[in-house]
């Protein structure tokens, strides 16, 4: 039984390492993570599974001592991996905002985008009014300037020279 117990602990601990990394599927997001974990919000849920392998493997070891330092051994890791998924989802909670910043500022720039391009087509229109009007205006001068006027024009009258 002894050579058992020295068995179990490396093998157990191994095993737990190889459960956390296997315990979701990474295909399912787009998300890089470091090979053999996985933060995700399925990550206490496989930590209690984790915890419930565990304590059948310190059942399963013969000295209390050896019990316990496994056990506060599994503690800290736990520790550390739920502060680990506590700050990865951090941020990303601050990467969706930025990415909301972003896309709010983007529709932002969009609608001044169309505020300026109706902009565009109203000075665009009353330039071709105004041109319209310009050669309206051009073809009345043209028809008054070819036809002969009725009254005759006044005499030009110069002032007298003085000597």
């Amino acid at each position: 039984m002894r050579r058992l117990g020295a068995w179990i602990l490396p093998v157990a601990v191994i095993g737990l390492f190889a459960a956390a990394g296997g315990s979701a599927e990474q295909g399912d997001y787009n998300y890089a993570y470091p090979q053999g974990w996985y933060y995700g919000p399925d990550t206490p849920e496989a930590i209690s599974r984790q915890a419930e392998a565990m304590s059948k493997i310190l059942a399963a070891i013969d000295s209390p001592q050896r019990r316990s330092m496994l056990a506060e051994q599994w503690l800290q890791f736990s520790r550390q991996m739920i502060a680990k998924s506590v700050d990865i989802r951090e941020d990303w909670l601050t990467l969706q905002k930025q990415q909301t910043a972003y896309q709010q500022e983007a529709q932002q720039l969009r609608v001044e985008m169309l505020r300026m391009e109706g902009e565009i087509e109203k000075m665009r229109a009353e330039n071709l009014k105004l041109q319209n009007e310009n050669l309206q205006l051009q073809l009345q001068l043209k028809q008054t300037a070819g036809t002969p006027t009725t009254t005759p024009a006044p005499p030009v009258q110069t002032p007298p020279v003085k000597k």
